[in-house]
């Protein structure tokens, strides 16, 4: 029998079967529709279709690069179809691409080179294409889009582990591969021991007690599920099998680490493995000269634990953008929300209360939810031209932050949000006690320090901000603008405009106001030149974020500090940068 090498494309459609049921004739005039669109971009890429049946099909290409190109623009083409399909359904693609031997009989082709591709189909989500590592290694620098790495994957009825990626594209609607397991609903994280390098086996303890220090701090973050100390430490001493060992404990994140102690000199690893995958999302190491053993302990902790927070988030934010809107958990929704709210503009705000609002839909309890469209309703009140009525707009502010502190008064965010509201009214007092509360709650917590830092700084807290806001940098390597803008605050707060020029000139439109506040600190260290430029760049940008005409007596409500004296010499300062008085 004839063989040759080929690239074999296999698609079928998601849930067929169920929408067969909703409604036979027009599915299938749907699958008809899609089926001739397929065609057609399969025949203008060399490709040919040799086989399916029902709602699948089967293609040979010559080259892997345009197989692939194909299959993206599959994807792209089914999404622009408009079809007449039951309220709610769409009609989803699975794609699955290999390269392999093939036998040929007359026009069909046969074996494993076409039952891998069959496979790897099953492997993707509605509307993604996976593909085979020897595909991968023909088109990895030829194309434009990245590919996730998911692992080796034993396939039914195939001999050997075949290496899986997914093509991660502007516009797919493909979610992270679906998992066998139920999974929590927010990140799941088990801490394996840490392994002791060092040549004294007595240091052990000192292993187990960054383990325990790390399991404990992680627990502070809301947003986590962390497994607990008995359950992750049953793998002590024991070559560990990653997804093994995810599945057993029913953990998305696996930590591991090493330490290594020589007489004064510390040094600890640590990294971060996605446990559905067994990708390594981070590491990093810590070196350290041991003088006092408990505060290295706590400080090396404390940095471990802020970056793997961080970074968890960041990769579970990742996973949610790849699922489609109706598939959205509560948690992913937030994810979503927050993102939105780094950016400071009333189109993000706008679509970060649509999706608190959509989480709240899912889970009316979800503390972090209320939170987060109690800061969407804080800052409409603060942008003034953000929300049609500023009063109205604070009022619910409060109240949504209220009720998160209600709902869960163990998480520091609702606390945070309250401080905001608080400094709103010019309830200083309240508004320090809420932070001294959520940073008491989890003093590891990047975000919550940024915050805090700023808040305090505007309630005549002095240079101790500054550390803070420095902390929260430390802790989060990969912050949004807005940490620098918060920190050029702090030094701004406490005097040093030289330190908070230098920071502003950087992210100048970190957040609306930035540019006045630059205008202002140019004037401090005499650069005037400057400060006229920031300043009239921040009049022409004022209309859309501020009701009111851009003058001293509209402006000066946007700074609630302390003491007064502090507001008029800011005015006073951006003034002589060109703002009216």
């Amino acid at each position: 029998m004839e063989r040759r090498l080929a690239t074999i494309l296999a698609a079928d459609v998601a849930g067929y079967s169920r929408l067969m049921e909703l409604d036979e004739e027009r599915t299938y005039g749907a699958f008809r529709a899609c089926r001739s669109a397929i065609a057609k971009v399969i025949e203008k890429r060399g490709g040919r279709i040799f086989g399916g049946a029902g709602d699948s099909l089967v293609a040979e290409f010559a080259s892997p690069l345009e197989a692939v190109r194909s299959g993206i623009e599959i994807q792209d083409a089914i999404d622009k179809i408009p079809l007449d399909l039951p309220e709610g359904h769409k009609m989803q693609f699975r794609i699955g691409i290999n390269l392999g031997d093939v036998m040929v009989d007359c026009n069909d082709l046969f074996g494993d080179g076409v039952n891998i591709a069959a496979r790897l189909e099953a492997l993707a989500d509605p509307g993604g294409v996976c593909i085979s590592g020897n595909v991968h290694e023909h088109v990895v620098d030829k194309l434009r889009f990245r590919f996730d790495d998911l692992g080796f994957h034993e396939l039914r009825n195939i001999a050997k582990p075949i290496r899986v990626y997914r093509a991660r594209f502007a516009g797919t609607t493909a979610a992270m591969s679906k998992n066998s397991r139920l999974l929590p609903a927010k990140p799941s994280i088990a801490v394996l021991p840490f392994d002791n390098m060092g040549r004294d086996p007595e240091q052990a303890y000192f292993s187990d007690g960054v383990t325990e220090d790390i399991i404990a701090e992680l627990a502070r973050f809301q947003q986590l599920y962390v497994i607990a100390r008995h359950s992750s430490f049953q793998y002590r001493d024991k070559a560990a099998d990653i997804l093994r060992v995810g599945r057993e404990l029913n953990a998305q994140y696996i930590v591991e680490g090493s330490v290594r102690r020589n007489d004064d000199q510390i040094r600890i690893s640590a990294q971060l493995i996605d446990a559905t995958t067994g990708i390594h999302v981070w590491a990093d190491r810590y070196d350290s000269h041991l003088t006092d053993l408990f505060s290295v302990q706590d400080e090396i902790t404390r940095r471990i634990v802020g970056a793997l927070a961080v970074r968890v988030e960041d990769e579970d934010w990742a996973k949610a953008g790849r699922k489609p809107p109706g598939s959205m958990r509560a948690y992913d929704y937030w994810l979503h929300g927050k993102r939105s709210l780094d950016l400071y503009t009333r189109e993000a705000n706008s679509e970060a209360r649509q999706l608190f609002e959509s989480a709240l839909a899912l889970d009316p309890n979800y503390a972090r939810a209320h939170a987060g469209l109690a800061l969407t309703y804080d800052r409409g009140a603060f942008y003034s031209a953000w929300d049609t009525d500023p009063m109205v707009s604070l009022e619910k502010a409060e109240s949504h932050a209220k009720k998160a502190v209600a709902l869960d008064d163990t998480d520091p965010l609702p606390h945070v949000i309250l401080g905001w509201v608080h400094l709103g009214r010019r309830e200083f007092n309240r508004a320090k006690e809420q932070l001294e509360l959520a940073m008491a709650i989890n003093p590891n917590d990047a975000d919550t320090l940024a915050k805090s830092a700023l808040i305090l700084a505007w309630s005549g807290e002095g240079t101790a901000t500054i550390e803070l806001a420095q902390t929260a940098i430390r802790l989060n390597p990969h912050y949004p603008a807005w940490y620098q803008c918060f920190l050029a605050g702090c030094y701004l707060c406490a005097g040093k405009y030289p330190e908070a020029v230098a920071i502003w000139e950087r992210v100048p439109d970190a957040t609306p106001e930035t540019r006045a506040f630059l205008a202002a600190g140019c004037v401090f260290v005499g650069e005037l030149e400057d400060a006229r430029r920031h300043m009239a760049q921040f009049m022409r940008e004022y209309p859309q974020h501020f009701a009111g005409e851009p003058n001293a007596r509209h402006v000066r409500r946007l700074f609630e500090f302390r003491h007064r004296a502090d507001i008029d010499r800011l005015i006073d300062a951006m003034c002589v940068a060109g703002l009216p008085k």
